[in-house]
């Protein structure tokens, strides 16, 4: 069965090529990023998923500024229906960001040494396309999966998921009995399998100070400098919370400043108010709680220093989740990603952040994997065609064999 379902994989490998080519085309950004969401991504993914011969296809979709979400799901029918094995993709991307760091245009995909080019080609568009093929394979195979299998393609992944997974799991469609495969991280080698993910915090740190003209500092309050000051005394917040974790990846707690908003226009103007934001990646032997309770120390030593007011608001806050590393959709897929990669699997957790952790959340086993380059959020992302190709034949067993 494993040649025969090669073979079939291998024969479909030009079609899959213009299949992800065909998705990259169409943008999906979230209207939260200033994008027209995911609708003609998802009619598109419908047509194929039309083609392939799903027993069911069904819709849970939903609105945001006016413009439908819209979440896919996609069902074949196994030998056991009492057990589901929900594989779960993302529509939308983010977006391109500058273009002038685009070698090629975000949205006409290129194909160029074994690589395609273009923003969504990696995160999530590969996956999405390997686990509609593996399922086209099989079923051209006339193979019964062990199990129902659902495919869902999502909106907002790359946002909050309110629109999305939440919104899903709030339908209460999850049922006792499933099971999930989240191809929406993974390693370039095919290694890494993972089970966990750190707890995420982000945080809008505001600083309000007294506006003056820059040749008469002493008559303002500088909330850029006190911004800045801020973003320096992190270095206190990872001294505290440094233990590690070999079973994390990376290892420890991440606390890092990223996006930052504009202030004045001029140069000659000290600005009174500046906003940046932290992305806080804690691994699960600490508490949210606690890292809050640092950083409103670090206010309040910022505040009597620089003279300024200080209001920190939390954007995202999701606990720490894990699957248990013995558990039967681990132990299937470290099987077959050992017998396509030939590599010896590590199972792991992670930084990053997936839909696997709003199930786990409620109880139920969540793996991720996929072989992936990690260019994803990068300018000239680009995946391979050789991992679209392995991944669909690690679905493709792994559908016929769990």
């Amino acid at each position: 069965m494993e040649k025969e379902i090669f073979a079939e994989l291998t024969k479909l490998k030009k079609e899959m090529v213009g299949s992800l080519m065909e998705l990259v085309k169409v943008p999906a950004i979230s209207p939260e990023s200033g994008g027209e969401g995911e609708g003609k991504k998802s009619k598109f993914v419908e047509e194929l998923c039309g083609n392939i011969g799903f027993d069911r296809i069904y819709h849970y979709d939903t609105f945001s500024h006016g413009v439908k979400r819209p979440n896919l799901i996609a069902k074949i029918k196994g030998k056991k229906s009492e057990s589901r094995l929900w594989v779960i993709a993302h529509l939308d991307v983010v977006p391109p960001g500058e273009l002038k760091l685009w070698k090629t245009l975000p949205f006409e995909p290129i194909i160029k040494n074994g690589k395609i080019f273009g923003r969504g080609t990696e995160d999530n568009g590969q996956d999405l396309i390997a686990a509609l093929y593996a399922i086209k394979a099989i079923r051209n195979l006339r193979i019964v999966p062990q199990r129902d299998i659902c495919f869902a393609a999502l909106s907002d992944e790359e946002t909050l998921s309110k629109y999305g997974m939440k919104y899903l799991v709030k339908k209460g469609i999850f049922k006792k009995g499933d099971v999930f495969l989240v191809p929406d991280g993974g390693s370039p080698n095919g290694s890494l399998i993972e089970v966990g993910e750190k707890s995420l915090l982000w945080l809008e740190i505001a600083t309000i100070g007294k506006q003056c003209h820059a040749s008469m500092p002493e008559k303002g309050a500088n909330a850029l400098e006190a911004g800045s000051y801020f973003i320096c005394k992190l270095k206190d917040l990872r001294k505290t919370f440094n233990q590690k974790n070999p079973l994390y990846e990376p290892s420890y707690s991440s606390f890092t400043p990223t996006k930052r908003l504009a202030n004045v226009p001029n140069i000659n103007t000290i600005p009174g108010s500046d906003t940046f934001y932290i992305d806080c990646r804690i691994l699960p032997c600490y508490k949210i709680s606690e890292v809050l309770r640092f950083l409103e120390k670090i206010k309040k030593e910022v505040e009597k220093e620089k003279k300024v007011r200080i209001k920190i608001k939390i954007i995202q806050k999701e606990k720490a989740t894990e699957t248990e590393r013995q558990i039967s959709i681990v132990k299937g897929l470290r099987q077959v990603v050992q017998k396509v990669c030939r590599v010896k699997p590590k199972v792991r957790g992670v930084g990053w952040g997936t839909c696997a952790a709003f199930v786990r959340r409620l109880g139920y086993p969540a793996v991720v994997w996929s072989k992936v380059e990690r260019t994803a959020h990068q300018p000239n992302e680009y995946a391979k065609i050789e991992n679209l190709l392995t991944d669909s034949k690690v679905f493709a067993l792994l559908f016929s064999s769990f």
